[in-house]
């Protein structure tokens, strides 16, 4: 093991501009010397040729200090040279001596070199770390770290051990495999979503492929069909145009009287008109200036806001100066009190100071006395050891040769000693290695059956994976037939839906954000709000068409503002506000019959159809009633008339997609199953690849673990043939030992008795002497402790002293300061109560001020109230003038309503014949298809079913084949892929655990060596036992290293848990 052999200093701290050699032998060595002269430097030199850097941990605050200085001078540079013993290389060099010598400059800079040879600092830490040395680490330990030692926890001594085991470079390896696992497993994740996305446009590239056939058998009987339906329409609009002329002059009649009675009321609402427009005006002037007399008053009290607020800053202020005066008054009472008790205090100590003057001269004198009379009995008791050191000189030879037999004694039985100890040991370690045998024995029979069980349960799990994924495969096939069918069914219902109702997605955007930012004043849209009775839903869809997507709010201003925002910016936006007029035309209303979810939704309902009603069998129109007839022909009650196009048709689409939602949702169903079972077997099959995972991962443990104790067991083996051969030359050795031992004694016998006796007399005078010499030195200790004291309390009487005067110097000063600050806080509080009289005055200014413009409001308050009243009045008088003409008005309406019926009928059956024939002539001529022989009600239902998956399938991919084979390829691909990133991980993996088994098995073995050495060590010290375990076998790379310690007669404890003394014991041990 590397040690040092020798230590050289110059100019370094204590150490003068000379060299200082240190020779250190191997073994125990120890400096002695007083406090203060220099021991703990010797340990700093070291720290600091080894590349400290830290002044903290040499004890100074910068690195210059370290270089000597005395008297003002000091030394250019400070130099230590530490000599290693390198003869079994544990430094990386070959030398059997290794030196490392440091220089510092004044300017603080380092110069490193070994062996003569200039390095870095770095280069240098690099070689002593291949010798586990560190400058901070723990081949020195400082003082006062003993004790840190015995009572670090667990954790921070498993810390210490992994530091000197050199494990960080494992914990490196193994951080960068698990980097480089979690980069795999990024790569996989990657890899899958990939992969996946690849699957999903494969099934979709098969379901094109599907579309192309589809097409070509659709289109053969629809034409046919189409035609004899139309015919059937036109036959059925020919008997309805002979009902209504009869009393066209009775109401020619009473309109002219009803239009004459509406000028009279006319001309009196003129002259109402004219007077109210005066009375506006005087009252808008009014309003004006009560709005001018509010802003003088608003900007008057803001004046006082103003004023108030100056008044309360001042006056805090002013406050805040009396509270400031007041504590400076308290101090400066606080500062007088003290410097009279200083004063007091250092008259006192000067007193006691002279009576220790005078009692420290008298101490002097006795002392000197003393010193004179010890002198004379030193020099008779040197006269003395004289004469008896020439009779002694004769002796000396025979007591060498005795003491070089003694010597030769001791050594046979240190050898002797030393070699039974090792025999001990080795018998020891021979029954350990036997009971080790024997465990390894049983553990590897353990290894080799867990082992077996371990491949058993990865067949197992093997076939249950297999079975796992058939069954999913199964399911797979299963889903994708469902898939494709719930595809073809939902295009069905969205082509079916946007053929009835045509795509207005963009205007839905629109009313869904304006929704989202106002949801306060928006109720909704009027297609959320209700629902159309069933079998109706054609005729409401006809009625609202692009009315569905309104939205419906609660105020007439917000639909107004939204309305005029939508047309500046361009864009087309129906409002309806539920605060608008509606009527329920009572039975047959088509809003009532709806199923709608608020009273807000129903209103919005009633005034989206106008009140319409639903006409059923022969009813017919009447004035002022919008309604709507069964077949979708429209009214609105005043003489306009429409036809809302094919509503039979319409509602028997609809229920076709009623239909195939229902099974849409059936088959969604069944899907979800599916992909429930598939979820639940992919897991499963997770589960059982994470227990292959563990089971490979145990079964290569075992594996490892097996081939480790083989080889372990095998080593142990040949240890044990090794130590039986020891302890055969060790009893040998000993026998011998013995024999040269009992020779040895028998010639220090014989030259003991040659030895004379010594001068009795002689040894008793010197005793005496030497027992007045020390009863002298006593003397002369006490009457030196005393002086010491005296000196000691003068000292310390005259630092007192110096600084009571020292604290009275600052107490003046600081009443100086506080009388002046004391005077400036006068003058600023009698400025301060001058502006807050200034801001009052100014306060009562404005306060009247405010006073006159209230009374001034009140009065043109009370004008505007009178022309309020008479414009109301008048006001009145012309609603009753508005609604005899309204009622007039509805009533002329009511006879043009009725002479507009007929006309309206008669233009409704023309305009739905002429439709019918045009959509006939448009069909091209075809052959009688395969499917016009079949009922009537069959064939308007095939038709439609026909007609609507024609016009939903869209175009057709021509190259859906060809990209299918293509995707297939890179599918596979992919997949190929996917194994060989998973392979990859399962290689980091084994990395990984392989990390773990060689730091484990390094820190072991460096745990085990550290305690031998500490169990030897407390054992020559004590007789006891010591030892380092775990705190968690089971868990060797997370446990903590506790110390335990058996002293002599006691059970075995933790180190933490033993007294102070023994503590430190078992921390110099370790």
């Amino acid at each position: 093991m590397v040690s040092i052999k020798k230590i050289t200093i110059y100019g370094f701290k204590s150490f003068g501009p000379r060299r200082n050699i240190i020779d250190i032998p191997r073994g125990f060595t120890v400096i002695t010397g007083p406090n203060g002269g220099g021991k703990s430097n010797v340990i700093d030199a070291v720290r600091f040729a080894l590349g400290e850097l830290s002044p903290h941990s040499l004890r100074v605050s910068r690195l210059s200090e370290l270089i000597y200085e005395s008297n003002g001078s000091k030394s250019s540079y400070a130099r230590v040279s530490v000599v290693f013993d390198n003869t079994d290389r544990g430094i990386p060099i070959d030398a059997d001596e290794v030196t490392v010598t440091r220089r510092l400059m004044q300017s603080g800079e380092s110069v490193y070199q070994v062996n003569g040879k200039s390095v870095s600092r770095m280069d240098l830490l690099a070689i002593l770390s291949a010798a586990n040395i560190k400058p901070s680490g723990y081949n020195i330990i400082s003082q006062g770290a003993v004790l840190g030692i015995a009572e670090t926890s667990p954790e921070e001594l498993r810390k210490l051990i992994e530091e000197i085991a050199g494990t960080a470079e494992y914990d490196r390896r193994k951080e960068e495999a698990l980097e480089q696992l979690d980069q795999a497993e990024r790569n996989i994740a990657v890899a899958r979503a990939g992969t996946a996305e690849v699957k999903q446009r494969v099934r979709q590239l098969e379901l094109e492929k599907t579309q192309l056939i589809r097409r070509s058998i659709l289109e053969r009987e629809l034409y046919a069909l189409r035609a004899e339906k139309l015919r059937r329409s036109i036959v059925e609009l020919e008997s309805e145009m002979e009902r209504i002329l009869r009393s066209e002059e009775e109401f020619q009649k009473r309109k002219a009287e009803l239009e004459e009675e509406l000028s009279r009321l006319a001309s009196h609402r003129a002259s109402l008109l004219e007077q109210m427009a005066v009375l506006e005006n005087q009252l808008s002037e009014s309003e004006k200036k009560e709005r001018e007399l509010g802003a003088m008053m608003e900007s008057n009290r803001l004046g006082l806001e103003r004023i108030k607020t100056m008044i309360r800053s001042e006056g805090t202020r002013l406050s805040s100066t009396r509270r400031q005066l007041l504590e400076l008054a308290s101090q400066e009472l606080n500062a007088e009190r003290r410097i009279e008790e200083l004063r007091q205090s250092i008259a006192e100590l000067s007193q006691r100071m002279e009576k220790n003057t005078a009692r420290l001269s008298l101490i002097e004198e006795e002392y000197e006395k003393l010193q004179s009379r010890r002198s004379e009995l030193s020099e008779r008791i040197r006269e003395l050891d004289e004469e008896v050191a020439r009779r002694k000189n004769e002796n000396e030879k025979l007591r060498r040769k005795i003491l070089e037999r003694e010597r030769e004694l001791e050594i046979r039985g240190g050898r002797l000693a030393s070699l039974a100890e090792k025999l001990e040991e080795k018998k020891n370690r021979l029954s350990e290695v036997i009971d080790g045998i024997a465990s390894l024995e049983n553990a590897l029979s353990n290894y080799q059956e867990s082992l077996r069980q371990s491949l058993e349960e990865k067949d197992k799990v093997e076939e249950l994976i297999s079975d796992a994924s058939g069954k999913i495969e199964t399911h797979r096939t299963e889903l994708e037939r469902l898939s494709r069918l719930l595809g073809e069914v939902s295009k069905l219902i969205i082509e079916g839906r946007a053929k009835i109702n045509p795509d207005s997605s963009y205007g839905r955007q629109v009313v869904d954000i304006i929704s989202s930012n106002m949801s306060d004043e928006v109720i909704g849209v009027l297609s959320d709000l209700f629902k159309p009775p069933r079998g109706l839903e054609a005729l409401y869809l006809m009625i609202l068409k692009d009315r569905l997507n309104t939205l419906v709010v609660r105020r007439n201003s917000v639909a107004a503002a939204l309305a005029l925002a939508a047309a500046e910016v361009g864009v087309a936006l129906s409002v309806i506000s539920v605060e608008g007029n509606f009527s329920c035309p009572g039975d047959g209303c088509l809003a009532c019959m709806a199923e709608t979810m608020s009273a807000d939704g129903l209103r919005a309902l009633h005034i989206a159809m106008k009140g319409a009603r639903l006409l059923r069998d022969k009813q017919g129109f009447r004035t002022g009633e919008p309604a709507i007839s069964i077949n979708g022909a429209y009214w609105d009650g005043g003489g306009f008339l429409a036809s809302l196009g094919e509503v039979n048709i319409t509602q028997k689409a609809i229920d076709a997609i009623n239909e195939l939602m229902i099974v849409e949702e059936s088959l969604k169903t069944r899907i979800n199953e599916h992909e429930s079972i598939i979820k639940n077997l992919q897991k499963t099959i997770e589960n059982l690849r994470t227990e292959k995972l563990e089971l490979e991962t145990r079964i290569n443990a075992l594996k490892e673990k097996i081939k480790l104790d083989e080889k372990t067991l095998k080593a142990i083996r040949e240890e044990k043939l090794k130590l039986e051969e020891a302890i055969k030359l060790m009893v040998k050795e000993s026998e011998m030992l013995r024999e040269e031992r009992e020779r040895i004694k028998s010639d220090i016998e014989e030259l003991s008795k040659s030895l004379p006796k010594e001068d009795t007399i002689e040894i008793m005078n010197r005793k005496e002497l030497i027992e007045q010499l020390e009863a002298l030195n006593k003397s002369l200790n006490n009457y030196s402790e005393i002086r010491s004291e005296l000196l000691s309390e003068k000292k310390a009487t005259a630092q007192r002293i110096e600084e009571f005067t020292s604290e009275l110097k600052k107490l003046e000063h600081m009443l100086e300061e506080l009388s002046e600050r004391r005077i400036l806080l006068e003058n600023a509080s009698n400025e301060l109560k001058k502006n807050v009289m200034n801001y009052a005055g100014r306060f009562r200014e404005e306060l009247y001020r405010q006073r006159e413009l209230l009374e001034e409001v009140q009065a043109n308050s009370k004008v505007i109230s009178t022309l309020k009243e008479q414009v109301a009045t008048i006001r009145s008088r012309l609603d009753e003038v508005n609604n005899k003409l309204e009622s007039l008005r509805g009533l002329i309406s009511e006879v043009d309503n009725q002479l507009q019926g007929i006309k309206l009928s008669k233009m409704e059956l023309t305009m739905r014949r002429n439709s019918l024939e045009e959509k006939l002539r448009e069909i091209p001529l075809q052959n009688e298809g395969d499917l016009v022989c079949l009922d009537q009600d069959i064939r308007d239902e095939i038709y439609m079913r026909l007609e609507e998956e024609l016009n939903t399938m869209g175009p057709v991919n021509q190259l859906a084949a060809m990209q299918y084979v293509e995707l297939v390829a890179n599918y596979k691909h992919r997949s190929f892929r996917i194994a060989e990133l998973e392979k990859e991980r399962r290689e980091i993996l084994r990395v990984i655990e392989m990390i773990d088994s060689e730091k484990q098995e390094l820190f072991l073995t460096t745990m085990k060596k550290i305690s031998d050495g500490f169990g030897y060590f407390f054992n020559r010290l004590t007789g006891g036992e010591a030892w380092l375990e775990l705190t968690d076998p089971e868990k060797p790379n997370d446990s903590g290293v506790e110390m335990i310690v058996k002293f002599v007669g006691k059970s075995p404890r933790s180190s933490r848990s033993v007294s102070g003394g023994e503590k430190s014991v078992a921390a110099v041990s370790l």
